[in-house]
């Protein structure tokens, strides 16, 4: 196993094994994204930064947009 992880840990080092990043977001843009994503999966990662500075989670705002119910909005 340990053999296994060096080797990956190489690939990524030399950059033979990528991932393409397509989007980083914070909580207050989650529906937007999720929605978009939805409509385009195979464009890359999409990350999540629950620890990014994201003016309306500081402001105390309410988050409507984590209601995914409905993604055709």
């Amino acid at each position: 196993m340990a053999n296994t992880l060096r080797r990956a840990a190489g690939m990524m080092e030399d950059e033979t094994l990528t991932s393409k990043l397509h989007q980083k977001f914070t909580f207050s843009q989650f529906k937007r994204c999720i929605g978009n994503y939805y409509k385009d999966m195979s464009a890359g990662k999409w990350i999540l930064k629950p620890h990014a500075l994201d003016q309306k989670l500081a402001e105390g705002s309410e988050f409507p947009e984590f209601d995914i119910k409905d993604l055709t909005s």
